[in-house]
C-alpha cells in the first residue's frame, strides 16, 4: 500500500469557486482511476494565514499503481 499526502495553497482571485471546482474534480477521480483505493478531501477550516486550502490523502495498492500518470485533471485559469 503506498499513501500520498498532498496540501493545496489557492490564489486569492476566485478562491472559493475554485476550491468547490477542485473538490469535485478530486472526487471524481474515484471511479476514474483504476488504481486509486481511497481518497479523502479535506478543506481548510481554519482562519491562520499559513493554513492549507485543500488536503488530499490517496491510497493506492502498490508503489506501481502510483507512479504519475498522463494529467488528465487540470482547471482552467
Amino acid at each position: 500500500m503506498v499513501v500520498h499526502i498532498v496540501a493545496f495553497k489557492f490564489k486569492k482571485e476566485n478562491k472559493k469557486a475554485n476550491i468547490i471546482q477542485a473538490k469535485q474534480m478530486l472526487e471524481n477521480l474515484m471511479g476514474a482511476v483504476p488504481s486509486l483505493r481511497s481518497i479523502d478531501i479535506g478543506l481548510n477550516f481554519s482562519a491562520e494565514e499559513r493554513a492549507m486550502d485543500v488536503s488530499i490523502i490517496t491510497v493506492f495498492e502498490g508503489k506501481k499503481d502510483s507512479m504519475p500518470m498522463p494529467h488528465t485533471l487540470s482547471m482552467s485559469r
